[in-house]
């Protein structure tokens, strides 16, 4: 069982001013889409830590853990597609928005 508690990820800056961190989680079985959205991640001015999971069981330990603002879900994965995970954390009550990748 799941449960998703939003709970914003404080920092302080240099000048000691609050700085909401968002957490992006990337579920995807390839490696090189992993680096990919990493890359494209860091070139942008988004400030955000990225957690990586490459199958549905990691991911779905990540995303209790870390509890992400969003994730990003590969449809092909190992043993599995992401509408069926997307399925079943609905299913859950979490409502965490979802970007499907394929």
């Amino acid at each position: 069982y799941l449960s998703y508690k939003k709970i914003p990820f404080i920092l302080l800056s240099n000048s000691n001013q609050i700085v909401n961190v968002m957490k992006i989680l990337n579920i995807d079985d390839n490696e090189d889409d992993r680096y990919f959205f990493k890359k494209a991640l860091l070139s942008s001015s988004l400030d955000a830590t990225l957690i990586t999971a490459s199958d549905e069981l990691s991911g779905l330990l990540c995303m209790e853990k870390e509890s992400p603002d969003c994730i990003f879900l590969d449809y092909h994965l190992p043993g599995t597609n992401g509408l069926e995970i997307l399925q079943k954390l609905r299913n859950m009550g979490n409502t965490i928005p979802i970007i499907m990748l394929t």
